[in-house]
């Protein structure tokens, strides 16, 4: 059986045993206590498309005369968001939360290479690793690697290539530009002026290449400070 009521219809207690659906454009429930069965609630049951039409669908509290707080799903970017109705943030998943520490890694990165280290993170201890130099014939190679020299941090992004002397040992030196902080030069000589595994401020020694007339007999690498990606931050 069906009963439709029109008008305004006042009811004391009205007990519905079938389904009930009410078609008006609003309707309110002025009870103080509001108790659902169903343990899982849909919103935006009509939709008839593949997304959120509207754009967002979501739980509304409200705080009076304040800007309301909500909790929404955002079609616009699919995340689901929460607080006051004018800012809300998205609510950190697993996958948000890998992402942006991700990009704030990323960031700090960049912004260790590109500022003054003494000034914008005291805190780091930086890796020690061995420069991969190659040899052919007299010649001596460093290949593009990150370094960490006289107080900054750089990257030398193409390899370069030294001529190495014969018929004696040849120590290859990394030294930053007095005039640019950026630049690291390169040298070749025959006379070790840094203790052997020792550094000074601006300038390392990073190999000895000993050679015969035509070709290298021997090579010795020195662990140097290098790569951003081996920095590990103090907590």
């Amino acid at each position: 059986m069906t009963t439709t009521l029109k008008g305004s219809t006042k009811i004391k207690n009205l007990n519905i045993e079938g389904n009930f659906t009410t078609n008006g454009a609003t309707s309110e429930i002025n009870s103080d206590t509001v108790k659902i069965k169903d343990n899982i609630l849909t919103l935006n049951s009509k939709e008839t498309s593949n997304k959120v039409s509207k754009g967002k669908a979501g739980l509304e509290f409200s705080r009076g005369s304040s800007p309301s707080y909500q909790i929404i799903y955002d079609e616009s970017d699919q995340q689901l968001k929460a607080g006051l109705s004018n800012n809300l943030k998205p609510i950190a998943s697993k996958e948000y939360v890998n992402t942006t520490i991700s990009d704030t890694k990323t960031e700090i990165i960049k912004q260790m290479n590109e500022s003054d280290f003494l000034n914008l993170a005291p805190k780091i201890n930086y890796g020690e690793d061995t420069v991969k130099v190659t040899t052919s014939g007299l010649t001596a190679t460093i290949p593009t690697m990150s370094i960490f020299l006289g107080g900054y941090f750089s990257k030398i992004t193409a390899a370069i290539k030294v001529a190495l002397k014969a018929n004696t040992t040849n120590y290859i030196y990394m030294e930053r530009d007095s005039n640019d902080r950026n630049k690291i030069n390169v040298s070749v000589t025959q006379t070790l002026t840094i203790t052997e595994g020792s550094r000074q401020f601006s300038r390392i020694c990073i190999a000895a290449v000993t050679t015969n007339t035509s070709s290298v007999t021997n090579t010795k690498i020195y662990r140097i400070n290098t790569g951003y990606n081996d920095y590990i931050f103090n907590s």
